[in-house]
């Protein structure tokens, strides 16, 4: 990169970034952090950061991550710095290589390569930085919805009910629904929604699937998708694609099934 050089960034997830050459600064919530080789740095999710060169020729290596709840929880809990200084970078780069090449692979096997580099990546992370590990003992109640979060991030595809998810956690609906409305801030079902809506938010951005088949990943009628996801982002699916520039690369026809699929949506809303 050029000397001088300077990014502003708002990363969706949490992002490992592992510096292998040359000095730059992170400016975020007000604070200024300073970095060189060999420093990991961990950026928390949607938080918006600057970048910022200050000498030699930076580069890095990094890989972005989804915390589940329990994780997110942790990181708010213990506070954990942005950057660490490792007493042996090599073995960080090695596992952000070997998550690369797992990402790479079409095998059975790859999700679990790359997820047991990102655990090793963690444990080597928090290895380095000096935290009080009473807040862990807090974390229980949130560990005991993990099971549910990773139902149905599995499960978009199909109805999911009430009694399907308090039955992960052994409790009794009306008991499973306080407890999940105190710790995550919504209902079960609204969750549900929401989990839904974002995976669309995320196919409309990155694929060139129509309406219609997103609707199917995620167990939705055409009409009910269109009508909810105007609700959640306040625009129709394919005006929200159209927003982030990804239309022009879709056939003339799909966007005039999509078109179609919104209007038949406003009709029965």
């Amino acid at each position: 990169m050029e000397e001088g050089w300077s990014d502003e960034q708002v990363p969706e997830g949490y992002r490992f970034a592992l510096v292998l050459s040359g000095r730059s600064a992170i400016e975020m919530d007000g604070e200024r952090h300073e970095n060189e080789a060999g420093d990991l740095v961990l950026f928390p999710a949607g938080k918006r950061v600057r970048l910022s060169h200050i000498s030699g020729r930076v580069a890095t290596i990094w890989c972005q991550f989804r915390a589940n709840l329990a994780e997110t929880k942790l990181f708010e809990l213990l506070q954990p710095p942005i950057i660490v200084s490792l007493s042996e970078p090599e073995q960080a780069e090695q596992l952000l290589r070997r998550m690369l090449a797992a990402e790479q692979e079409e095998t059975l096997t790859s999700r679990l390569k790359v997820k047991a580099a990102l655990l090793e990546l963690l444990s080597c992370y928090l290895d380095h930085c000096n935290l009080d590990d009473a807040p862990l003992r807090r974390l229980e109640p949130f560990a005991k919805l993990e099971p549910v979060l990773d139902y149905i991030d599995s499960h978009l595809d199909k109805p999911i009910a009430v009694e399907e998810l308090a039955a992960l956690t052994f409790m009794h609906p009306n008991y499973f629904i306080e407890l999940f409305k105190s710790l995550i801030g919504v209902s079960p079902i609204h969750y549900v929604n929401r989990r839904k809506l974002e995976y669309a938010k995320k196919q409309l951005e990155q694929t060139n699937a129509s309406v219609a088949q997103i609707a199917t990943q995620i167990g939705m009628q055409n009409h009910y998708l269109s009508r909810m996801f105007k609700q959640y982002s306040g625009l129709a699916p394919s005006q929200y694609r159209k927003k982030y520039d990804a239309s022009s690369k879709l056939p003339q026809a799909q966007r005039e099934s999509d078109a179609q699929i919104e209007e038949e949506a406003g009709n029965k809303a």
